[in-house]
């Protein structure tokens, strides 16, 4: 008699950020993390609500293709993979902020969040080595900031919460204290939108409760 799980896919992670991470061991899945090491750069002229799709693409792609050096037995074990990725911006009108280069930039950043509404657009992308296919879904989520000053902004930063961080900040840190309103998944904004996470992976014959 076969085991269901035998012939469910393994899961590859292809990031390394410890939201992602967090999110798939909340969830309790099996999983492994292979980072894609991509210079995300390149994506700089697409307009600022393709860019997150296009990143992931690129990261799982690179996942993939790290896996296709690895030697013949290895690569046996991810012929029934789904190689996950996601990225995540922030957008302000035709404005796109993605991780600050420096502290000074990130000030920037929320200076520019402070009173006023942003959106959040993270793209999360599987692809099925397999059936050798992409697999896609976005979420756009809004967030409302309370009005800061830079008091406020400097004593965040000094919580070094902003470094690698998309816009500048962690909704799930010290700046929830700055959010008045978030319409849509605070999980989004988070990184990693869990609704459309499990449902890309049903799509994938994955069902995460069994």
């Amino acid at each position: 008699m076969n085991d269901k799980s035998d012939t469910k896919p393994k899961l590859i992670l292809a990031s390394g950020s410890a939201y992602r991470k967090h999110v798939l061991e909340s969830l309790n899945l099996e999983f492994e993390t292979i980072i894609s090491e991509i210079d995300e750069s390149f994506a700089d002229n697409f307009p600022c609500e393709e860019k997150p799709e296009i990143i992931a693409k690129a990261k799982a792609e690179a996942v993939y293709n790290k896996i296709c050096t690895f030697s013949k037995a290895e690569q046996q074990k991810y012929q029934n993979a789904l190689i996950i990725a996601a990225d995540t911006l922030l957008m302000s009108g035709a404005k796109s902020y993605g991780k600050p280069q420096n502290r000074a930039e990130a000030f920037e950043f929320l200076e520019a969040f402070s009173g006023k509404t942003h959106f959040a657009v993270t793209s999360i992308v599987v692809f099925n080595t397999k059936t050798k296919t992409y697999h896609s879904v976005k979420n756009k989520t809004s967030v409302t900031f309370k009005t800061l000053n830079a008091k406020e902004i400097n004593a965040y930063l000094d919580s070094n919460e902003w470094q690698g961080a998309a816009g500048g900040y962690r909704v799930q840190g010290l700046a929830a204290c700055f959010i008045k309103r978030i319409e849509g998944s605070t999980s989004c904004v988070a990184g990693l939108p869990i609704s459309d996470f499990y449902d890309i992976l049903l799509s994938q014959d994955y069902s995460i409760l069994g």
